[in-house]
């Protein structure tokens, strides 16, 4: 692994950091904060570490970030920084080399995002900052060390898993697909950022998780209505909706017919 940068940033106020890339890997830890990255591959690859550049055409993806969260953003990725108030922010440039024990995080395609709920890796991103405030003696070889040790710790995280990640809350979503179930607290257990939970869920799967669990309460509520004699009303409140004009309007969106035609057709 080789050292590229460190920069610990305070703003005391609203703060955008342009559009910008880097030719290597950027850890970036959100001390405390609010806000949003936008990002896309770039077309062109960096020729330094930090380059500032004019954005370019194309579709963006956005990361909405706050306190106790990290980001690990791949090299030649464009992407620009909004912060809604003061804030401190810690970024980390490194590139990897032959032997490094890193083989998930070498071939990260995009911006990889999680909340560091129980400061998991705080601790190591401050230890970062103070070896690098003290600038001692191979400072950059220790910071390696600490480096390499957090994302060692950090890589079960990320792609090795995500496959298993994605199918442990989609098998909790057909368990659980009755409850009150919300879109932030699913993405809270497996660290990841609503949006961006949003976004691998439904390119794993074809659809999103909210539109994923009404498609489990509408199938279910078909079961319900051909095999019982339930009331709609009891079928409704089974099947987790909110109440029956809820139930009756993803009904008819989903199979284009009310629940009461669909037990008329029985």
């Amino acid at each position: 692994m080789k050292l590229a940068y460190v920069y610990i940033d305070k703003y005391n106020s609203p703060t955008h950091i342009q559009m910008h890339l880097h030719n290597c890997f950027e850890l970036v830890y959100y001390h405390n904060t609010n806000g949003y990255t936008t990002w896309k591959p770039a077309s062109h690859e960096a020729n330094g570490p930090l380059i500032f550049t004019e954005k370019e055409q194309g579709s963006y993806e956005q990361i909405d970030f706050s306190s106790n969260t990290l980001i690990v953003i791949p090299p030649n990725t464009l992407h620009d920084e909004k912060h809604y108030g003061a804030s401190k922010v810690t970024a980390i440039g490194f590139s990897l080399e032959e032997g490094d024990k890193l083989p998930d995080l070498a071939i990260l395609k995009k911006p990889f995002f999680m909340r560091d709920k129980e400061k998991l890796f705080y601790n190591s991103v401050r230890r970062i900052e103070k070896e690098y405030a003290a600038h001692s003696a191979f400072f950059q070889n220790i910071i390696c060390l600490y480096l390499n040790r957090l994302l060692l710790e950090l890589t079960p995280h990320t792609l090795s898993t995500q496959d298993d990640l994605l199918n442990f809350i989609k098998n909790y979503i057909d368990e659980h697909f009755t409850q009150n179930l919300k879109v932030e607290d699913l993405a809270e257990q497996i660290f990841y950022s609503p949006d961006y939970f949003r976004t691998l869920f439904k390119e794993k799967f074809g659809m999103n998780p909210k539109a994923y669990m009404i498609d489990k309460r509408i199938q279910f509520a078909k079961k319900l209505i051909y095999e019982t004699n339930l009331s709609l009303t009891r079928i409704s409140e089974l099947c987790g909706f909110n109440d029956y004009a809820q139930f009756n309007k993803f009904y008819k969106k989903k199979e284009k017919v009310s629940p009461s035609q669909a037990r008329g057709d029985k």
